[in-house]
């Protein structure tokens, strides 16, 4: 018998004895974390209870070599009570960062606070000492004792750890703060080989899942669908800002069209072009992503950007452009004869990166997007955005201003809006918090 996490077992009766065991290793960790869940006791006070047994300790597939029982019971209790457990000071509790902000106030400032950290960590009480350090390095991200105090708690944790995931999770925690973050990494192409074994409604739930409703106002559509291979009809919609599907028909009222190479692809790209993407490596005790505010100080900030396509063969090119950020999307012009316009109609795509390099928000800071372009040659477009691009290039320069707008209004002048599905910025600064001494000056 092969069974996740475990040695192969052979033979009739080991495999039964193996079976026997973990039928009540989890028979015993549901029945007894509910039972203790019906006394008024918490998952947190639950995990502290409870302990394995004896006959389940002698063998090392029902110990905590892989899952852990600390884990486990939580688990069982939210399967039946949801994550709140009746405590009201915990129904709508502060986000970590203000959290932290004010139990440091409270300790008496970020030195008070590291000292009783280390007055723990030198008895011992690791645990103790994450949790105090936790409201510190989230409301200052940037202080290197208790990045390195932290750390060390967490070593010691994992080290003392017996599951594997645990020990993962603590050594992990603790190479964040002491080198910052693991670069991001984009989650598609990891989940192309999913997409194999999924079913229509589990891809249509998968879509949902990714829909930035924020940008769906006003949207109401349906599409119909119709999967020759499985002969299945469906309808995939948009209503109220979220995304729906039905199976086993279509709806009369759906945009029309077919979606091949002709019909309207308005309705289809209003989805596809509202779907977020997500990133696998995010920090766990940090992050050295842009603020919201400083991202976009920088996109209105700086001018130029580097604008980035693929060639027919596949490769990428890149050149520097001025641009402006407008309504969430990055506008630039170029003459129609370009082979970076001929590139944008062929894939749809392209990509730009931003850089606070020569703006008064200095050094250190990026912004890379990636996203549909769209290439719009009429007249109505170009009498708002060469306006605009010219006075944003040369502002407070009136004879400059025209005799640029003069120069980018000639004959055979497009402009591109590239509308944002994929974001990854920086700030360099919160990465070298965590490694001053490497920092450059």
């Amino acid at each position: 018998m092969f069974a996740s996490h475990h040695w192969p077992r052979w033979g009739g009766e080991n495999v039964h004895e193996f079976l026997i065991l973990q039928r009540d290793l989890y028979r015993w960790m549901h029945d007894q974390t509910m039972r203790l869940a019906n006394h008024g006791y918490v998952p947190t006070e639950i995990a502290e209870m409870l302990k394995l047994l004896e006959e389940l300790l002698a063998q090392s597939h029902t110990r905590g070599y892989y899952g852990d029982l600390v884990h486990n019971v939580k688990a069982v209790y939210q399967r039946y009570l949801s994550w709140y457990d009746g405590n009201p000071a915990h129904l709508h509790r502060l986000p970590p960062t203000e959290l932290g902000a004010r139990y440091v106030e409270l300790a008496g400032g970020p030195d008070a606070l590291v000292d009783r950290a280390q007055i723990s960590f030198d008895a011992g009480g690791y645990r103790w000492v994450v949790e105090l350090l936790n409201h510190l390095v989230f409301a200052n991200p940037k202080h290197v004792q208790a990045r390195h105090l932290q750390a060390d708690a967490f070593e010691q944790l994992g080290y003392q750890a017996e599951s594997s995931t645990f020990c993962n999770a603590y050594l992990m925690g603790a190479q964040e703060l002491r080198n910052g973050p693991p670069p991001p990494a984009n989650g598609i192409v990891r989940g192309r080989g999913l997409i194999i074994a999924m079913t229509i409604q589990q891809i249509f739930d998968t879509l949902a899942v990714r829909l930035k409703s924020d940008e769906m106002g006003g949207i109401s559509l349906a599409i119909n669908w119709t999967f020759t291979d499985l002969n299945e009809k469906w309808i995939l919609g948009v209503s109220n800002r979220t995304l729906y599907s039905t199976f086993g028909r279509h709806e009369p009222t759906a945009a029309v069209g077919i979606i091949t190479l002709t019909g309207d692809p308005t309705p289809l790209m209003s989805v596809f072009g509202n779907l977020d993407n997500f990133q696998t490596n995010f920090s766990i005790v940090e992050e050295c992503w842009l603020d919201d505010e400083l991202r976009e100080r920088l996109l209105n900030t700086q001018l130029e950007c580097t604008f980035m396509w693929t060639n027919k063969a596949g490769q990428p090119f890149g050149v520097a452009m001025s641009y402006l950020w407008r309504n969430g999307s990055i506008w630039l012009t170029a003459a129609n004869t370009r082979p970076r316009v001929a590139a944008v109609r062929r894939t749809g795509y392209a990509a730009v990166m931003i850089s606070s390099v020569g703006t008064d928000i200095g050094p250190g800071k990026t912004v890379s997007l990636r996203g549909p372009c769209i290439v719009h040659d009429d007249r109505a477009t170009r009498d708002w955005m060469l306006p605009a691009l010219a006075k944003s290039v040369r502002p407070d320069n009136a004879a400059g201003e025209a005799a640029f707008l003069e120069h980018l209004d000639s004959p055979g002048r497009i402009v591109l809006e590239l509308k944002p599905e994929y974001k990854l910025d920086f700030d360099s600064k919160k990465m070298w918090s965590a490694r001053p001494e490497a920092a450059p000056p």
